[in-house]
């Protein structure tokens, strides 16, 4: 029986040395999340061999950041309670922010090969489109979450595989395109207003011109360019 005992007091022991560490860990990573994030009235706290984070957070990407340091530090799963209440805004409000930090944050490059929508509703942002570069994604992603107001995002971006017949064809639109005495100006600083999608030699073109008849002459150009396969020509007129 006293063998017992002790195995039993020492497993207590060791259950409240365990407690009083997981205790010490959870102040430690509320200080930490506290600096790095602005979340009010944080709580942590240990549930069923979980960690529940509360709070309110004016941004998305504050609640997000709070579990991401909570799950690099703790090594345990982590449920995230926190609530996104930002200011009142509209729908449209939000798009218009959430287009513009989007353009501040991918500042290299030309994006003439990259195309992205933006659409809010009720708080919820959706971001569509196509694009090279892979890191793009996580860029928009990023910068959608920074924007007050924002709910949540549903990011519906697709990477376009790599080709070097798709490569060529971008490069050759764009020439035939930028070197046209009509339309060079679509092309000029780094946010043309057209952008040229390629996917297997099918060619998709987008955004705005001043005219219906800039449009149908861009169309007609790409479709004379050895290689492309088909065009989509989403060319709005502004």
């Amino acid at each position: 029986m006293s063998c017992i005992k002790r195995v039993l007091l020492t497993i207590s022991a060791l259950l409240a040395v365990g407690t009083l560490v997981l205790g010490a860990d959870l102040n430690e990573v509320q200080n930490k999340i506290s600096d790095e994030a602005k979340i009010d009235r944080l709580q942590l706290r240990s549930e069923d061999g979980k960690v529940v984070l509360e709070g309110t957070a004016v941004r998305l990407k504050d609640k997000y950041e709070a579990e991401k340091i909570a799950k690099k530090q703790l090594k345990t799963d982590v449920v995230n309670n926190i609530v996104v209440s930002g200011p009142n805004r509209s729908d449209q409000e939000i798009t218009v922010d959430v287009i513009a930090k989007i353009r501040n944050r991918a500042t290299t490059g030309n994006r003439v090969f990259d195309s992205l929508e933006v659409g809010t509703r009720d708080g919820v942002v959706t971001i569509k489109g196509k694009v090279r570069e892979a890191i793009l994604q996580d860029v928009a992603e990023e910068a959608t979450m920074e924007v007050p107001g924002v709910k949540s995002v549903d990011n519906q971006i697709e990477i376009l595989p790599p080709s070097q017949g798709d490569d060529r064809l971008r490069l050759a639109i764009y020439r035939r395109l930028r070197n046209d005495d009509r339309l060079f100006y679509y092309f000029l600083g780094a946010r043309p207003s057209v952008s040229i999608i390629v996917e297997r030699g099918r060619v998709t073109l987008s955004g705005f011109v001043d005219t219906e008849g800039d449009r149908i002459i861009a169309g007609s150009l790409v479709r004379q360019i050895n290689g492309v396969l088909s065009v989509d020509n989403q060319l709005k007129v502004d």
